[in-house]
């Protein structure tokens, strides 16, 4: 039978390699937060998408109206975002996009899209392409862009065809997000836009290539050309001070300086001059603190996230039972489970 300190022995090991092993998993498993937005698979350019290499001359020009509206996000448009990716300390902007393409009835545009059902996976390339892009810079992405299916309405002989789509973005609170409006790209495409930018929470500031036709607080009209338009949006509540005041003193550094020297006196102090002449030991702080300059580079290292996680999970626990292996005394003729029977 083995005795109460055998089992003890055998049960702390047991432990420990249980340990080990959960630390080795967390380091591989360890995956760092992305924000990036898949792309949608790959797919044939169906006869929606290539719609403008068809020939057709409508009795009445298509009319094409893109209204912008540029909003803070609420807790409703947020719900369907994970927890994790919101910061409560910046701003959540919410951007939807609506077009509204007026055509003959008779024209086959109007068909293919009753016929073909191209929502939704031709629906991306046919918005970009025939009414074009628009494009959120600044910020992370909170969710992917979100197209509802294309509504169809017809009045006399002019059918109207709308379009939805909506993004939302995080910014910092001093961020200036930016809007790029691209022209379409597919031949036979509406050449002139109507464009509306409504925004009663954010001033337009700054407008490349355009020529405003209403221009009011919270509201921008104008008409878009075949060339790609630039927006750039300031919050209402944002202000940039002239001077920002600078504290030339603080004691806080100072503090924390002296508070560190005191502490790591009277630890030298408390372990004792018999502490310090085993070779472990010395090896042991000299061990700890090449991780400590470690982990103080690795916040620094954008490009190794892993670095950290290693140190904290990897080198500290190997080093801490490689110190306790030879500290620790053992039993006399090795561990239990490596005598012969």
């Amino acid at each position: 039978m083995l005795g109460v300190g055998w089992l003890r022995k055998i049960v702390g090991y047991a432990l420990a390699a249980l340990s080990i092993g959960a630390i080795v998993w967390c380091v591989v498993e360890a995956r760092p937060v992305t924000t990036a937005v898949p792309r949608p698979a790959p797919h044939s350019p169906s006869l929606l998408e290539t719609y403008g290499l068809q020939e057709h001359t409508p009795r009445t020009p298509p009319e094409l109206v893109t209204e912008i509206r540029v909003t803070d996000a609420t807790d409703a448009d947020l719900s369907a975002v994970p927890q994790g990716k919101i910061d409560e300390r910046l701003r959540q902007l919410k951007i939807v996009v609506e077009h509204r393409l007026v055509l003959d009835s008779t024209d086959p545009q109007a068909a293919i899209l009753r016929s073909e059902g191209a929502f939704p996976d031709d629906i991306q390339g046919f918005t970009d392409r025939q009414l074009g892009a628009v494009k959120a810079e600044g910020g992370a992405v909170l969710a992917p862009t979100t197209r509802l299916a294309p509504v169809l309405s017809t009045s006399g002989e002019r059918t109207t065809i709308r379009f939805t789509l909506t993004l939302l973005r995080q910014i910092g609170q001093d961020e200036l997000p930016t809007l790029d409006l691209l022209p379409p790209t597919a031949p036979g495409a509406v050449s002139e836009r109507e464009i509306a930018v409504i925004s009663p929470q954010w001033v337009v500031f700054r407008a490349d290539r355009v020529t405003p036709e209403r221009e009011e607080a919270g509201r921008l009209d104008f008409t878009a050309h075949a060339s790609p338009v630039r927006l750039q949006l300031a919050h209402k509540t944002y202000g940039r001070p002239d001077a920002v005041p600078q504290d030339l003193f603080s004691w806080t550094p100072v503090l924390s300086v002296f508070t560190a020297i005191a502490l790591t006196v009277y630890m030298v102090r408390a372990l004792g001059p018999i502490w310090w002449r085993r070779r472990s030991n010395r090896e042991l702080v000299a061990g700890v603190g090449l991780c400590a300059v470690a982990l103080a580079a690795a916040m620094f290292m954008a490009d190794m996230p892993y670095l950290g996680p290693v140190i904290l999970f990897g080198a500290l626990p190997v080093l801490a039972l490689r110190h306790a292996r030879r500290v620790v005394p053992g039993p006399p003729h090795g561990a239990p489970w490596t005598r012969c029977s």
